[in-house]
C-alpha cells in the first residue's frame, strides 16, 4: 500500500497550526493532533516503524515541515516548535482546505449545512466540509462502523442507480492500472461497512459527477445522502474475491433528482422546482451497540446463544423501550440488551418480556432468567414499559 503523500500531510499540518493560538505549536504536539485525527485514515505502510523508532507516516510529516519551510510556509520560532508564516496562513484559508472546526471532525449522520445534492468542485472541498473525511481512500472511518464512502469510478462492479448502490469493498487492485491482483479481505473498512449493516447505521455517499452522468469528464463531487447498507456479500472477478455491498438511500435524505445539479458557488443546493421534505432520523451511536456486544461477547442475555458468521461472533442490541415518539427510549446501555436475532424478534414482536425479578416470559409461561453483568446498567423501568407495550398487567 502506498505511504501518505507530503501533500496531504502538508494540508493537514496547516490545518492543525491554524487552530492553534498564533498559528504556532511544539511539533510534538502537532503530530499528537494529527494522530488523534487521522489516524483510521493511515494506512499499513504508514503504520510501519522507521528505522528511528517513529512510525513511518510521522517521520514524512516531519520531513514535509522541512519542505514548508522551504518554501516560506512554516518556521522555527525555537527549537521544536512549528509556527505558520503569513504565506503560510494565507494558503490555509485561501486554499481547499480551511480550518476544520470540531464540527466538522469525523462523525456519523449528516453533515450541518449540507443537504443531499451539494456539489463540491474536488474531494478536498468535501473533506473539508466534513462529508468524507479521507481525500484518499474510498471508505472512510473505524472498522467498528465507517462515515462515509466516495464513488470515483474505481472499481467496475459499482453501480449509482438513484435510491440503490452497488457498492465494491476496498483493496485487491493496482494503483495504477486498477486492474485486480489479489483477494480482498474482511478487514480494517470492509469490516466496518458490515458493522454498518449489522448495526442499521447509515452512511454518507460521495460520488464523482462522472460516475452517475457517465461523461468522465464530469469532475465535480456530489454528496448524495444517506444510505443503508442493506446486505453484503462475496463476489468473484478477474480470478479474484471481491465484497460486494448493497446500499439502498434513506428515506427523505437522497438528493430529489439526479439533474440538474447546483453548485455551490450559485448559493443553492437544491434543483429548482423541487419540493425539499426534511425526515428527522434518530443517529444511533454505534460505540453504544459496541461496547455492550464486548460485555456480554455477543453471547445473547436471554437464551444463552454465541452466533458465528464469516465477519466473526454476531450479536444485536436491542432496544427496550423504542427509540422515538411516541416512546422516545434512550440510546444507552441502560435501555438495551444484547439478543440473538431470534430473542430479538420475539423480544421486539411481545412474545418475550422479563419481570421485576429478571424471570424471563413468554406466552406460555416463565422460561428462563435474564443474565445481567457487572457493567451493565440496566435500567428495570425500560422492562416494566416493554412489558406494558406486550399487554402484561402490572404485578
Amino acid at each position: 500500500m502506498l505511504r501518505t503523500q507530503k501533500d496531504v500531510h502538508e494540508h493537514r499540518i496547516l490545518r492543525t497550526l491554524m487552530t492553534s493560538p498564533n498559528a504556532e505549536m511544539p511539533a510534538g504536539d502537532v503530530i499528537s493532533v494529527m494522530r488523534a485525527e487521522y489516524l483510521d485514515q493511515f494506512n499499513e505502510t504508514d503504520l510501519e516503524v522507521h528505522a528511528n523508532g517513529r512510525e513511518k507516516w510521522e517521520t514524512r510529516a516531519r520531513s514535509t515541515s522541512g519542505y514548508m519551510v522551504n518554501r516560506g510556509l512554516l518556521e522555527h520560532p525555537q527549537r521544536g516548535v512549528w509556527k505558520l508564516t503569513d504565506a503560510g496562513k494565507a494558503a490555509a484559508l485561501a486554499g481547499a482546505l480551511p480550518p476544520r472546526t470540531a464540527d466538522h471532525g469525523p462523525r456519523y449522520g449528516e453533515i450541518p449545512g449540507y443537504l443531499a445534492g451539494a456539489i463540491f468542485k474536488d474531494r478536498q472541498t468535501a473533506y473539508a466540509a466534513g462529508i468524507h473525511p479521507t481525500t484518499q481512500a474510498g471508505i472512510a472511518g473505524p472498522d467498528t462502523g465507517v462515515y462515509s464512502i466516495c464513488m470515483s469510478s474505481g472499481y467496475a462492479h459499482d453501480k449509482f442507480d438513484g435510491d440503490l448502490i452497488t457498492y465494491t469493498g476496498a483493496g485487491g487492485t493496482d494503483r495504477n492500472t486498477k486492474r485486480h491482483i489479489s483477494d480482498q479481505t474482511l478487514t480494517k473498512w470492509n469490516l466496518g461497512l458490515v458493522r454498518n449493516h449489522e448495526n442499521g447505521q447509515p452512511i454518507r455517499v460521495l460520488a464523482r459527477q462522472s460516475v452517475i452522468t457517465g461523461n468522465a469528464r464530469d469532475s465535480n463531487y456530489v454528496y448524495l445522502g444517506l444510505y443503508d447498507v442493506i446486505s453484503w456479500g462475496w463476489d468473484e472477478t478477474e480470478g479474484f474475491k471481491i465484497l460486494v455491498y448493497q446500499l439502498q438511500a434513506v428515506s427523505g435524505s437522497r438528493m430529489p433528482d439526479p439533474e440538474p445539479f447546483i453548485s455551490l458557488a450559485a448559493g443553492s443546493l437544491i434543483p429548482p422546482g423541487r419540493t425539499v421534505v426534511t425526515v428527522h432520523r434518530i443517529i444511533r451511536d454505534p460505540k453504544v451497540k459496541l461496547s455492550l456486544k464486548k460485555l456480554y461477547d455477543d453471547q445473547c442475555q436471554i437464551c444463552e446463544t454465541r452466533l458465528f458468521t464469516a465477519a466473526g461472533p454476531y450479536s444485536e442490541g436491542a432496544h427496550i423501550r423504542p427509540l422515538g415518539a411516541p416512546h422516545h427510549g434512550p440510546d444507552s446501555l441502560a435501555n438495551m440488551l444484547c439478543l440473538c436475532p431470534n430473542c430479538h424478534t420475539m423480544f421486539d414482536g411481545r412474545a418475550l418480556w422479563v419481570d421485576d425479578q429478571g424471570a424471563i416470559h413468554n406466552t406460555a409461561g416463565p422460561c428462563g432468567t435474564l443474565r445481567v453483568k457487572p457493567g451493565h446498567s440496566l435500567d428495570f423501568s425500560h422492562l416494566t414499559y416493554h412489558r406494558e407495550l406486550c399487554g402484561v398487567p402490572s404485578s
